[in-house]
């Protein structure tokens, strides 16, 4: 059974997930944005689905002053094994973050 999240911590991360490779890249996303410096003001937004057990589809969107930047849909996809593994899932992560085009802020 899949499982929804919606939730907003501290770290300026929305969730809005499906499934346990979902949730799981919400995790990986505010371990990765824990050790980066974002101004603020900035707001992400995660959407995340796992439609298949193989397959894990994502899209970070950014507000900032009150205008949404919607990212673009990514897709996690494993051919070698059943699902996604958790590194990868944490590499996935970051890139969506590299994607974005966030820059992290100098000296904080």
């Amino acid at each position: 059974m899949a499982g929804v999240l919606r939730a907003e911590d501290r770290s300026g991360l929305s969730c809005d997930v499906v499934g346990k490779d979902a949730l799981m890249l919400c995790d990986a996303l505010r371990g990765a944005l824990s050790r980066r410096a974002f101004p603020d003001r900035v707001e992400l937004v995660l959407t995340a689905r796992s439609p298949r057990p193989e397959t894990l589809r994502a899209r970070l969107d950014i507000i900032r002053d009150g205008r949404t930047a919607r990212g673009e849909e990514a897709e996690l996809a494993v051919m070698d094994r059943a699902a996604p593994t958790r590194a990868g899932i944490e590499l996935f992560a970051r890139n969506l973050l590299d994607r974005a085009g966030l820059v992290p802020e100098e000296g904080r």
